[in-house]
């Protein structure tokens, strides 16, 4: 799982040359289960935050309660580890964080945001409505394990053209990865000085 854009190179700029950076992966080390959102500067090119908003558990990169789990001769996460009833659940709410995350995103910014496992379970109101207010047609269609990439900006408009959001849904009969949707991605160019 990772989220790239293509930036234009300082160096190659005049022969039109372009590379691809990776904002949102394994190999940045910032990437986590639910809703990964990279803010870039549009202007420089340059990543001014990523973080992931856990929307399964509600737990910021923990993805699992230690304290609930108890496996018997089994290693975590395998189907003989499950959940002890005696230790109650504390569930994080993720998405006042994220909501305020995507807020800080200042004037001249680009926001790409992508899910990873789920993003939708426990995605409350206030999120979708930001997600909305950003321009995104989808985010109340999301699902329990929905592909998802939404690219945005702040502060002024991406053209007409561009494709900014697409969605893939979890589905056993169509999916070929037991169920799993498949990878999604949007393409298009961004005009060097924004509208």
């Amino acid at each position: 799982m990772g989220g790239a854009v293509v930036l234009p190179r300082k160096d190659l700029t005049e022969q039109g040359g372009l590379i691809t950076a990776q904002l949102i992966g394994e190999k940045t080390g910032n990437v986590g289960r639910g809703i990964n959102i990279a803010i870039v500067n549009y202007l420089t090119g340059k990543v001014i935050a990523t973080q992931y908003f856990d929307m399964y558990a509600g737990a910021s990169s923990l993805g699992y309660h230690p304290n609930r789990c108890r496996v018997h001769g089994a290693p975590l996460g395998s189907m003989q580890a499950f959940l002890d009833p005696t230790v109650p659940l504390a569930f994080s709410d993720n998405s006042g964080p994220m909501t305020k995350f995507i807020q800080s995103a200042p004037p001249k910014s680009l926001l790409l945001m992508v899910t990873h496992d789920d993003g939708s379970s426990r995605l409350k109101e206030d999120a979708k409505k930001a997600i909305e207010a950003l321009g995104s047609k989808e985010v109340r269609n999301l699902r329990f394990r929905s592909s998802w990439v939404f690219l945005t900006a702040k502060g002024f408009e991406l053209p007409a053209g561009i494709q900014r959001e697409k969605i893939n849904h979890s589905d056993n009969s169509k999916n070929r990865y037991s169920g799993w949707p498949a990878e999604i991605q949007i393409e298009g160019c961004i005009p060097k000085e924004p509208s």
